[in-house]
This record gives C-alpha cells, sequence and structure tokens, in this order.
C-alpha cells in the first residue's frame, strides 16, 4: 500500500511527457526518446552553415565566364546538372536559369564535390574549383574566386573539358536569431561551439566574424566533419550537431544528439533526434533551456521518490504506520512528483 502507484515509476515519464510538449510548444519535434536528456547534457555544439546558419535561399549574384562559354550558356548548363538537387547551392542555381530546361544525361552526384554529367553531348563538373578544373584554375579565376570570397560569397564553378567555363558567386543571408542563440549556449554551460563548412575558408571567416563561434572551419568534406565530431567525443565532449543537408547526415549520425530542420532533406531527418518545425534557430536556445529544466526536476523527482521509499517501505514493514497512514502517504508521494513535474508547463 505504502509503495504502489510507486513514486519512483512516475519520476520520470510525467516530467518527460510534459516536457516533449512544451518542446513542441517552442517549435521542435522529439524524435528520439533519449534526445532531450542528452541535449542537456551537450558541451559542444556544431553547426552547418548553409541552409543552417544561413536561410538557405541562395542568390547567384554575378557570373564570370571564361573559354568561349556565355553567361546564357553557363546558366542552362548548371541548371541542367543541378536538376535533381536537393541542395540549396543547387536550387539556387536553377532558380538563375529561365528559359527552356535542357535535360543532362549521366549525372553523377560527387559527395563534398560536385556534380558531373553530359548536356548536349558534352561532359560537365560543377562544384569545387579543384573538382570542376581538375585543380587547373588560371590566377585570374583565382583572383575573381577570392575577391568574392572576402565579400562573403560562396563560390562555385563550371568546366568542361576544354577552357571553357564559369565562375558562379552566390550570397545568402544569416538566420534570424544566430548571433543571439550562440550567447545563450554559452551562458548554460557550452563551452565549445563550432562551424563546420564545406565552403571555402574565406567564405566562411567573413561569415563568422561577428558570431564569436570557437572554430570557424571551411573547405570540410563530409568526412573532415566526422573526424572533427569524433575527436570532440574522443576528448570527453559531448556533442550536438545541427545539420539539415545530404553531406551532414554523417556527423548527424555520429554526433551525441543531431537537430535538424522539419523541411531538411529525408537523410538528414532520419538521422537526427530532434527537429525544428520552423526556421527559427531561436527554438534551439529554447530547447536547450527546457532540456536543462527536465533534466533538474527528472533528478528532483527520483530523489523525492528513493528517499520517501528508503524511509517509508521499512517503516510499514515495522508496522510503524497504520493502512490508512500508508495509502495517505503513498497518494501524496505520488501526488508530489506529478505537481513538480507539472512546474515544467510554466515558463521559466
Amino acid at each position: 500500500i505504502v509503495t504502489c502507484p510507486c513514486a519512483l515509476a512516475l519520476a520520470t515519464p510525467v516530467a518527460a511527457a510534459i516536457g516533449v510538449g512544451r518542446c513542441a510548444d517552442a517549435g521542435l519535434l522529439t524524435v528520439r526518446s533519449d534526445a532531450i536528456e542528452i541535449l542537456a547534457q551537450c558541451d559542444t555544439f556544431a553547426f552547418d552553415k548553409t541552409g543552417t546558419l544561413t536561410t538557405g535561399e541562395l542568390q547567384v549574384e554575378r557570373i564570370q565566364t571564361f573559354g568561349d562559354l556565355d553567361e546564357d550558356a553557363a546558366r542552362r548548363i548548371a541548371a541542367a546538372l543541378e536538376a535533381q538537387s536537393v541542395h540549396p547551392i543547387g536550387k539556387a542555381l536553377c532558380r538563375a536559369h529561365v528559359g527552356t530546361d535542357t535535360p543532362a544525361a549521366e549525372v553523377h552526384n560527387h559527395v563534398g564535390d560536385g556534380v558531373s554529367g553530359t548536356v548536349d553531348g558534352q561532359p560537365w563538373k560543377i562544384g569545387r574549383p579543384d573538382f570542376a578544373l581538375s585543380g587547373s584554375i588560371t590566377d585570374e579565376q583565382r583572383a575573381a574566386a577570392d575577391a568574392a570570397r572576402a565579400l562573403g560569397q560562396t563560390v562555385i564553378v563550371l568546366g568542361g573539358d576544354g577552357q571553357a567555363g564559369a565562375l558562379f558567386m552566390l550570397s545568402d543571408r544569416v538566420r534570424n536569431g544566430a548571433a543571439a542563440l550562440i550567447s545563450t549556449l554559452r551562458s548554460h554551460g557550452v563551452q565549445r561551439i563550432a562551424l563546420l563548412s564545406g565552403d571555402n575558408q574565406t567564405s566562411v571567416d567573413r561569415f563568422a566574424t561577428d558570431l564569436q563561434f570557437d572554430e570557424s572551419l571551411g573547405d570540410l568534406k563530409p568526412e573532415d566533419k566526422l573526424r572533427w565530431i569524433r575527436s570532440a567525443q574522443a576528448e570527453g565532449g559531448k556533442v550536438a550537431m545541427i545539420g539539415d543537408g545530404i553531406n551532414d547526415a554523417p556527423t548527424l549520425a555520429a554526433a551525441d544528439v543531431s537537430i535538424s530542420f522539419a523541411h531538411a532533406t529525408e537523410l538528414a531527418q532520419v538521422n537526427s533526434g530532434l527537429l525544428i518545425l520552423g526556421g527559427d534557430l531561436g527554438a534551439i536556445a529554447t530547447m536547450r533551456v527546457l532540456a536543462e529544466r527536465i533534466r533538474r526536476i527528472i533528478r528532483q523527482n527520483l530523489i523525492w521518490a528513493a528517499s520517501y521509499n528508503f524511509l517509508a517501505v521499512p517503516a510499514a514493514a515495522m508496522g510503524l504506520i497504520a493502512p490508512w497512514g500508508a495509502a495517505i502517504g503513498m497518494s501524496l508521494s505520488s501526488l508530489l512528483v506529478v505537481v513538480n513535474s507539472l512546474r515544467l508547463r510554466r515558463d521559466p
């Protein structure tokens, strides 16, 4: 009588259920049951850049062609190669082309590098400069790319078999709340915040200027990001990874807890424990605060339930508590756990 229903059985599930509801109210969907608890313990946060800290709505600002390729042809070929792409850069290149679509054949996605294929019977590559141009970039092309990166733009290169090709300079906007998110994370015990991006290091440095990351790493391929995550874990850190693309899937799967967006690629969603229902980065800060409160209240519930049982069960066994007293004690102990958990419904 004195233990049933035992407060220990209610200590975690009641707080967890209320916490999951609060997370949904804040714009975060809990996909994995342990994600909230682990998020409260994470001391390292790693962010992807394009589509995560930025809106992912890139715009082609300028195109510089070389060889015998004109700008219209460059737009058409780029759109043909990226027609099936779900990456923000690929979508931006498709939007930049206005006119009749051209089919591409033998299209192959080279993870972390770019896309290759055949358009009008000619082989083309688009992506990183060293990939698209096979490492044979000229001084003029390098200078144009460096100038664009100094402005914080992303540079994508289109290259063919010959000397024809183009440089696409794209710009993106920082998501609202990015700076406030980093500040909130630091104030809640996060010791290491990193930006992991496949963009050129110069663009990454320019982007991160006002955001106060501990590390801002560019020119990273998916395997480089994965290596960074595992290195941070090997040093004893608990890592939260935030990303949205196909290339982020390995790091999202490897991190202790992962966060993505409801509009992210399916592969990113499958490997995430938490999904942001909108596009507000502030949901991550809210989630961190909530996760800490949920963990704290669960601890309080467990301490109370264990203490109650430690004292009440021996007393009842020795006949020091009457049956009616045991019933009252059992009800009050369970009620206290539930009431304490209900505090999660209030804003901190």
